[in-house]
């Protein structure tokens, strides 16, 4: 990035997120400098990016974040593990980017850069960034997210195979190393997993193979 560093504010119910974004950003002085750190939004002000913890919502209603977005400020938003269907609702409440607690140093940053310029992803390419985050929370594979994206249209287990050009014993692995991921046990519960994790996954025809 060039010019001058990005000014961030971050939000979080937690002490502990707080303090290890605070610590992760002032690693890279040239790109980013903390301005405002919350536990709520508290009407911040003078930033240029937020980054919002999501983890905050599970136990209040998100008007903070909602009072935060409607400023116009891009927010990045983090998603908590094991729990994606954060992350689709902050992506409807207009969010510009949401990613996993995984996400690394650089990207993050990158992330932030982005949102601030002003970058905001299309609707599909949304889609694709919570499909991402959801792989990384749940430790999926591309191939098992793929082919649960393919159960939750409604295929057989030998429609799928035929599809993809794999034996249908290789899907069935795949369909049961995918369902102990993500804690389902039949194909109606892993149907209902992806309408509600992200219903993008069950509408989505156009999968690359």
């Amino acid at each position: 990035m060039t010019g001058k560093p990005l000014r961030v504010a971050v939000v979080s119910r937690h002490e502990l997120t707080r303090a290890g974004l605070v610590g992760l950003l002032a690693d890279h002085p040239g790109r980013a400098v903390v301005i405002a750190v919350s536990s709520q939004d508290g009407h911040l002000g003078g930033h240029d990016v937020a980054v919002y913890d999501l983890a905050g919502l599970i136990d209040t209603t998100g008007n903070d974040l909602k009072h935060l977005v409607a400023t116009g400020t891009p927010v990045v938003a983090l998603v908590p593990h094991a729990r994606p269907e954060l992350g689709e609702g902050a992506l409807a409440a207009g969010v510009a980017e949401v990613v996993p607690m995984s996400i690394s140093a650089d990207g993050l940053l990158e992330t932030l850069e982005k949102a601030a310029a002003g970058g905001s992803p299309s609707p599909k390419q949304r889609v694709e960034q919570h499909r991402q985050a959801i792989c990384a929370q749940c430790d999926l594979t591309a191939r098992e997210a793929e082919i649960l994206t393919r159960i939750g249209t409604g295929r057989t287990n030998q429609e799928i195979a035929d599809e993809l050009y794999l034996s249908i014993n290789s899907i069935k692995t795949y369909v049961r190393t995918a369902y102990k991921k993500v804690g389902v046990k039949s194909r109606s519960q892993a149907v209902l997993w992806v309408c509600q994790h992200d219903s993008g996954w069950a509408t989505d025809s156009s999968t690359s193979t």
